[in-house]
């Protein structure tokens, strides 16, 4: 029910609010770990939508984790290290994303 109500907010008008609500969709597939293809989508979405002005939002850094993390779920590796990776080049002190790099090492 809660992904129902997050697909209406990401396709209002309400441009911060929209993505934001993409944002948790995305995040809440790749915690329950199904429709991992369409997390991804949605994050790739997210990142080209975000921009300057919307401190409220997660920032890109976020998203690319998250990405890694629906990467290793489907079994690639390498992809996840690139996301990661990049996610730490935007954010250096990025906790999570630091932890989930070394685990893959």
């Amino acid at each position: 029910e809660a992904d129902l109500q997050f697909a209406k907010l990401a396709e209002g008008e309400d441009r911060e609010l929209a993505l934001g609500a993409l944002y948790q969709r995305a995040r809440t597939r790749i915690l329950g770990a199904y429709q991992l293809d369409e997390a991804i989508a949605m994050l790739e979405k997210y990142i080209k939508g975000i921009g300057a002005g919307m401190p409220h939002l997660p920032p890109k850094a976020a998203a690319l984790w998250r990405m890694g993390l629906a990467e290793e779920g489907f079994g690639r590796p390498e992809q996840a290290r690139g996301l990661y990776e990049e996610a730490l080049r935007l954010e250096p002190d990025f906790k999570e994303a630091r932890t989930a790099l070394k685990k893959l090492k």
